[in-house]
Order: structure tokens, then sequence, then C-alpha cells
């Protein structure tokens, strides 16, 4: 598989911490390389470029919505992001586990609003 091929649930298969971005048609005319190098400054910035692997994918099925960006482990799919966005993803996500709600899927964004509450 080329660059840009890999499907973000081979990546999960696969089980090594990786931010997933959607580098397909829709998500690179929506700034998919901005996110690429935003992702990888905030991941340098963390400390964490070394344990956290970036992969571009083949598209992720949020067309309308991107660019994307799925936080592995976990599947957590970021939508409409932008550089600032995505620094926040990785400093607060990826970095200190705290999901950014407002930028998840909603799906994702009501599975954890039960864990929490199911916590609680």
């Amino acid at each position: 598989m080329g660059k840009g091929e890999v499907k973000v649930e081979h990546l999960a298969r696969v089980g090594q911490p990786c931010v997933a971005i959607c580098t397909a048609k829709h998500c690179k005319r929506a700034g998919a390389q901005q996110i690429l190098g935003a992702a990888q400054a905030a991941l340098l910035e963390a400390g964490l470029a070394a344990q956290v692997q970036v992969a571009e994918t083949a598209c992720q099925d949020h067309c309308d919505d991107g660019p994307v960006l799925t936080v592995i482990p976990g599947l957590y799919p970021y939508l409409s992001l932008n550089p600032a966005t995505t620094r926040d993803v990785i400093l607060q996500h990826v970095r200190d586990g705290q999901p950014l709600l407002e930028h998840l899927h909603r799906r994702f964004r009501r599975r954890l609003a039960r864990r929490v509450a199911e916590e609680e």
C-alpha cells in the first residue's frame, strides 16, 4: 500500500499509538496537509514524536466534515479541524488523555457522555 492508502482500521489493529490523518481527495482539499504539519509539530512540542506515529490514510468516510484526524487507540474521529484545533487534540487527547468533545464525531461524543455518566 502506498502513502495515503492505508485504512484507519488497519492502523487500529497494529496497536501502536497513532494519529491517522485522512489525505484522500476531499480532506486534501479541506487542508489535510496543514493538519499533518500541525500534528507533527504538536507531537514534537509534547515530547511524543518518537512514541506516536503520524499516518496518512485513505478516506475515513467523513468527507463532508474534513479534514479528519483519528486518534488510535480508541478510533476517536475528530472532524473539521484546523491547525489550532489539531494542536489541541494532540496536547489534550494524545498527551493528557482527555478527548475534545466539541470536535469529536457526534456518535463518539454520546459514547463518552454515557461512559462518564456510568462512572459517576
